[in-house]
């Protein structure tokens, strides 16, 4: 299990994570004392979360969470989070192949759903016409093809 910590300084409007995937951790995204307005989350696969998969604990912000899927975690969501368009849960969350490291599995509901619309597609296979695969393969040449 591994961890990584962020500090945005005041005056911060946006602070944007995508295509993360929290995997086999016992705790996910936790906001402390963050100095934005916004702390968004998109297109990222959350899967064996033990405890808590998204936190806020500043009142004063908004979490917002779109695209993302939540695969066997204990809670969801703390706090003031918002779950917007995308959300997957329960057998429909369940993304990654059990014989690849972290990649995801050829039938899965997170391939090909990522934000529509964004520009963000990198070298994924599909061109111009691809909408990105949740988690962090999304947008690299190591995602899936449908």
């Amino acid at each position: 299990m591994g961890g990584a910590a962020f500090y945005f300084g005041a005056g911060t409007d946006l602070v944007e994570l995508a295509h993360l995937t929290v995997h086999d951790v016992r705790a996910g995204i936790e906001v402390e004392e963050a100095p934005v307005d916004l702390f968004a989350v998109r297109d990222s696969v959350f899967a064996r979360v033990q405890d808590t998969a998204l936190q806020n604990h500043e009142a004063n912000n908004a979490l917002e969470v779109g695209y993302s899927a939540f695969d066997r975690v204990g809670e969801v969501q703390v706090g003031p989070v918002v779950l917007g368009e995308g959300i997957l849960e329960g057998d429909d969350a369940r993304c990654l192949d059990r014989d690849a490291e972290l990649a995801l599995a050829e039938d899965s509901a997170c391939v090909d759903a990522g934000t529509p619309g964004d520009a963000f597609c990198g070298e994924e296979p599909g061109g111009d016409a691809c909408r990105a695969d949740l988690g962090h393969l999304g947008g690299t040449a190591d995602a899936q093809a449908r």
